[in-house]
């Protein structure tokens, strides 16, 4: 009766100890994220400034509709601004809240998965910015060209059409990192992804139709990318899975 009240008081203070770390590592992510926006914050007006002149150089015409409309595109642009160059803590934060509850193998897994995830989404991030974005300014405004139309944009449609550009592509860069890691942890096998190939990429297209703008040519310009990092992402776990094999044999 004694070793049963005694496991159960174990049991409640090891949830207590570990609500304890969440919290405290959720105070830190709170903390750094505010600095992050706060700094990025003097850095706003750059940064749309920026990508307002890109749109200028391909002819297009920035509008604001209502009088708050511009500076609330500042706060968004200081938000996911601040979320990424916040992400390392983030990203850290998060492993050292996960470590405890990990073997060796596991832990070295998981940190240089989140270590090469955060290179690729700067990757694809930066990808998009100089390949795909001014590629669809340009073909949206030389097809769309008409002697009765201007092309103006609202500021708010243009930024979120940006920033939703960006993170996709930082997003999917990511898929390699993420199938090295689950094939590393023995949670997916580089057969199945072979198998189910078919199904993948009727998913893939399926998911751009939706995430992009109903368009034949955005979404070809996201599916691509996505179909070739899939093909990627079978080799790369081909080859951890036959080298975790070997591994196994010796």
């Amino acid at each position: 009766m004694n070793k049963k009240k005694s496991a159960n008081k174990a049991g409640i203070m090891g949830l207590v100890d570990h609500l304890g770390e969440l919290r405290k590592r959720l105070v830190i992510v709170a903390i750094t994220l505010a600095i992050t926006c706060v700094v990025c914050f003097n850095f706003s007006h750059l940064i749309v400034n920026t990508l307002v002149d890109v749109a200028k150089s391909y002819g297009y015409k920035l509008i604001y509709l209502a009088p708050a409309e511009l500076f609330m595109q500042y706060i968004k642009v200081t938000f996911i601004a601040g979320t990424i160059c916040a992400l390392p803590v983030i990203l850290y934060q998060l492993w050292a809240f996960l470590k405890p509850g990990l073997n060796k193998k596991e832990n070295r897994s998981i940190l240089v998965g989140l270590f090469f995830g955060l290179i690729c989404f700067g990757v694809g991030a930066y990808f998009s910015y100089i390949i795909v974005f001014p590629f669809m300014l340009s073909f949206f405004i030389n097809i769309n060209m008409s002697a009765h139309v201007t092309a103006s944009l609202s500021i708010t449609n243009y930024i979120s059409f940006v920033m939703t550009s960006l993170l996709t592509f930082g997003m999917i860069f990511e898929m390699p990192v993420v199938i090295a890691v689950l094939t590393k942890l023995g949670i997916l096998k580089p057969e199945w992804l072979i198998q189910g190939r078919k199904v993948i990429i009727i998913i893939i297209f399926v998911i751009c139709a939706i995430i992009t703008p109903p368009d034949v040519v955005s979404q070809m310009m996201v599916a691509i990318p996505m179909i070739l990092l899939f093909e990627i992402s079978i080799r790369i776990s081909q080859f951890l899975y036959k080298k975790k094999l070997k591994a196994q044999q010796e």
